[in-house]
Order: structure tokens, then C-alpha cells, then sequence
């Protein structure tokens, strides 16, 4: 189940092969490994600027929000608004609300989208905004006016004329004055808010957010607790991967151990997958991770989803399998730029008709049987990140219909699977 803190996006772009759509989510905020992997999963060059849209979809502390309309907006925007959002108090989430109606009924009346930079103002200033708790509509707004004398002309009335005041038409008059909105069991004087410009549409707002950031892998560090974990959590530390171990052992000193590896670890962030808390136990295997951080760096885009396909299919259960993984990745290749079993079918035919084949011949075929015999014989296999091959082999060498995997497999000296 996703966070209430967290903000979910959905990231469309367009498939270079078959001209598709390619749709992928990414949870908010995240960390600059966490968007890599979406990128990668949408097939989104390096730059990240050739997506065709992205858009909220699910945001628990904001719900209205879901499925607006947004003026072009980048990922990092997205993002900077996820972090801005998921920490605002309950008070400053139902001042948010308010304000967003608002801002949402202004672009109605003109039929523009919803800038992302006033999406992002909006998360600031909110504590100039009145907000009552526990009023939920006009009658109960008259009583509190009425019993605490807010109003001028309230203060002046004699206990005789207060009691034949209409709560209801005092409540009314005052919401049409500041503007007021009643949102989830709340009264917000939305007349007040000042609407700040903190960001300008270009440069994003210097704030630290230790939790996000660059690292192929991120770990939430403390102190090693005595007996209960309460104890340290409070004074953890997140920690970047790679790392130099010098920097990390001074980072253990100011936790109060002596090195890294007699830290623990709380929490993980990364867009590696399968690289979690059931591979990567504890931090006396820090050395390890940092070792596979380092390699992740230092491949290729290409080889960057190449392995990361291979750890999806694989699923290894240690550390090692991971490393063992990244060490032989070269050995395998990936068709990136497809998406699904038909696609790579498609793709297998056209690679292998002579030329001059008209393919829409092939664009019009139903291939789902073919395409799913096809990759069993070829040891390849379909992942979020494109169509892996097996180890040591092409994905369209010509291979017979019959011959078992396992036959073809050792024929190309190789086991599958894990067995490197």
C-alpha cells in the first residue's frame, strides 16, 4: 500500500520502434536513482526531455489534486511538489485544499492548465491562512462567531439580541466575505492567502531533503541500539552510495561506533530492483553494496538496463547473486526498445525477411503464440526494461522449433538461470 505521504505520478512517451505508447509510474518523492529507473522503465533518453506528458494520478494528502490538468510539467517539478506536500501539517494540507479549489475554479473560468510553479507556490505561505477545525459548514461557523464575538458588530449586541441571531446567515455572510471554503471537517479563510512567488518557473527553491538526492543507493544509518530501536532512529543519518569508507567511517564516529559496519540500517532507497532488505541484510555487508554501487556507475546506459533486466528476471536472493549478476552482464544482451513479446516477435521477422518484405504484412500478424515459443527457445525473456537474451546468446540467432531449452542451453554452454 503506498504512503499517504506519497505522491504517485504516471509518465507516458512513445515506443522508437513501434511508434506505441509506453506508460510507467513512479512514486514521489523519490530519489534521483528511483527517477533514473523510471526513465529507464519508459524508455526516456538520459536527458529525460523526450517524455510526451506527466501527471499526478494518486496523492492521499491531496486527493482533488488527482488527474489535474498541468501546464507541461517536468519531473523534477513533480517531484520538488511531492516533498513540498508530504510535509505540510493537517492544518496546512485543508489550507492547501482550499487554496487549490480556488486556483482550480480560476482556471475553469479561463480554460488554461494549471501552472506547475503555482502548484508549487501554493504548498508556501499557508500559515497566513485562518483555519478553524471541526466546522464543516455555515450554522456551525455563525455559533463560533457568535460565542467567541468575532465579528465587530457581534461584540456590540446585548445577550437579548445575540440570541436572536440566525447562525446559519452570520456563518454565510462571513465565508462570502473571506472567501471561505469548508474542506475535510475544516473552515479555511481563503481570502487571506497571499499567494507567494517562491518559484519563478525556471529555478527551484534551494531545500534540503536528506532523504532524496543522488546515490545509486541511499540507507537511513544509526547507531547500533542497545534494546529497542527508538532509542537511535531519532539521531539516523542518510548515507549515499558509493561512498569513500573513509567518509562513511566518519559519518559511523559521529553515530558513536567505531566504523560503518557496526551501524544499522533502517530504511533503503534505490531504483535497483530486487536490491532490498531480503538481498542487502545488514551493514556488515556495507563493503559489498558500495563495491556494486561503484560498478552500477561505471556501466553504460545500455548496460545500466541490461543488468537491472537481468536482476528483475533473475530475482537473486543474496548480495552475491547480485554481484555475480553485474559481473557477467556483458555477456547478455538487451533489446531495449521493446516493450512486450509481440513487439520483439515483430521485430525477430523483420531482422531475418530479405529486404523489400513489405512488413505490414508482419504489423497485421497475431504473434502471441509464436512470440511466447520463440523467446522459450531462444532463453530470452521479457522485462520492464526490454527483452533480455539468454547468456552468451543472441536474440535472433535462428533456433529449431522442437529442441528443448535445455538442449540449446548447453549447446551454447550455458546452464540459465543463475549459473554463471
Amino acid at each position: 500500500m503506498m504512503s499517504d505521504k506519497k505522491t504517485k505520478i504516471e509518465i507516458c512517451s512513445v515506443s522508437r520502434e513501434t511508434k506505441e505508447y509506453i506508460y510507467t509510474t513512479l512514486i514521489l518523492p523519490a530519489t534521483d536513482s528511483e527517477i533514473e529507473d523510471a526513465m529507464q522503465k519508459a524508455r526516456i533518453t538520459e536527458q529525460y526531455n523526450d517524455y510526451l506528458d506527466a501527471g499526478i494520478v494518486e496523492c492521499p494528502r491531496l486527493p482533488e489534486i488527482a488527474h489535474t490538468r498541468l501546464d507541461s510539467p517536468t519531473i523534477n517539478e513533480l517531484n520538488f511538489f511531492a516533498s513540498r506536500i508530504s510535509n505540510l501539517s493537517d492544518w496546512e494540507l485543508a489550507a492547501a485544499g482550499a487554496v487549490y479549489r480556488n486556483m482550480v475554479e480560476q482556471n475553469e473560468n479561463s480554460g488554461d492548465p494549471i501552472s506547475t510553479a503555482d502548484l508549487i507556490n501554493m504548498t508556501y505561505g499557508l500559515d497566513s491562512v485562518p483555519v478553524m477545525n471541526g466546522i464543516g459548514y455555515d450554522g456551525q461557523l455563525g455559533e463560533y462567531l457568535i460565542d467567541n464575538g468575532v465579528e465587530e458588530y457581534i461584540k456590540e449586541l446585548s445577550d437579548e439580541a445575540l440570541s436572536c441571531l440566525d447562525a446559519e446567515q452570520v456563518g454565510k455572510k462571513y465565508r462570502e466575505k473571506e472567501n471561505g471554503e469548508y474542506i475535510n471537517g475544516f473552515y479555511v479563510g481563503v481570502g487571506h492567502y497571499k499567494n507567494p512567488e517562491i518559484y519563478d518557473g525556471k529555478h527551484l527553491p534551494l531545500e534540503e531533503n536528506p532523504e532524496l538526492g543522488e546515490g545509486v543507493f541511499r540507507l537511513l544509518v544509526a547507531k547500533a541500539p542497545e534494546e529497542n530501536p527508538e532509542e537511535v532512529i531519532d539521531n539516523a543519518k542518510w548515507l549515499a552510495l558509493p561512498v569513500d569508507k573513509a567518509k562513511a567511517d566518519e559519518l559511523a564516529k559521529s553515530l558513536g561506533e567505531k566504523q560503518i559496519e557496526d551501524c544499522v540500517y533502517f530504511d533503503i532507497r534505490t531504483g535497483i530492483p530486487k536490491v532490498d532488505e531480503l538481498v542487502f541484510t545488514d551493514m556488515g555487508q556495507f563493503d559489498k553494496l558500495n563495491e556494486l554501487s561503484k560498478k552500477y556507475l561505471g556501466f553504460s546506459e545500455a548496460h545500466k538496463m541490461c543488468f537491472k533486466a537481468l536482476l528483475e528476471r533473475e530475482s537473486p536472493q543474496t548480495i552475491d547473486d547480485v554481484l555475480e549478476i553485474a559481473k557477467n552482464e556483458d555477456k547478455y544482451h538487451l533489446a531495449r526498445n521493446v516493450v512486450n513479446a509481440q513487439e520483439f516477435a515483430q521485430m525477430y521477422l523483420k531482422y531475418h525477411l530479405p529486404a523489400g518484405f513489405d512488413y505490414k504484412f508482419i504489423n497485421e500478424l497475431e504473434v502471441t503464440s509464436f512470440a511466447d515459443k520463440l523467446l522459450d527457445r531462444l532463453g530470452a525473456g521479457v522485462t520492464s526494461y526490454g527483452v533480455v537474451s539468454g547468456r552468451g546468446r543472441s536474440l535472433f540467432e535462428i533456433v529449431p522449433y522442437d529442441a528443448p531449452v535445455r538442449e540449446i542451453q548447453q549447446e551454447n554452454g550455458q546452464m540459465g538461470g543463475m549459473e554463471m
